[in-house]
């Protein structure tokens, strides 16, 4: 996933994008829906479950604000909070889910193996305690990243 704002961007693969979305959810961030891509009327537009699409589609400043200050959360914080989700943000999670198994079997079969991502380790209990420096170091970056404004995912 290309993120875009002006001349700035950020990348995510796609097993890591879905991981980040769902941690961010774990940790209070209760997604709004995208903005329309460029030349795509707001009313043709149903952003609802748009964040994993790289059509061009808007991430919404506010969002982007929240999305960050779950994931500080997320690196601070003790245990996973047990949150009470609405309909769509189920929704999303489970299309994430099935999105980032997808893309490691597609991995397996063209390589035989599956290399190790920040999302598997974002994914699991106990987390914050597996990531190493460096990922931690990139989840920092991206939250810097989302305090900027909004952005376009490709």
């Amino acid at each position: 996933m290309d993120l875009y704002r002006g001349k700035e961007y950020f990348r995510w693969n796609t097993v890591d994008w879905a991981a980040v979305l769902e941690t961010a959810m774990n940790y209070g961030w209760q997604p709004m829906g995208t903005g329309p891509p460029r030349g795509c009327l707001k009313k043709d537009w149903d952003g609802g479950n748009a964040y994993y699409g790289n059509e061009g589609q808007l991430f919404y400043a506010r969002d982007t604000k929240n999305l960050g200050t779950a994931l500080e959360i997320f690196l601070s914080g003790p245990e996973t909070p047990q949150l009470t989700r609405n309909k769509r943000q189920r929704e999303m999670l489970s299309f994430g889910t099935r999105l980032a198994g997808e893309v490691q079997d597609l991995a397996k079969l063209i390589d035989g193996r599956t290399a190790p991502t920040i999302g598997t380790k974002l994914i699991q209990k106990k987390t914050r305690e597996r990531l190493d420096d460096d990922q931690r170091k990139y989840i920092k970056q991206f939250i810097s990243f989302c305090r900027k404004g909004s952005f376009r995912i490709y």
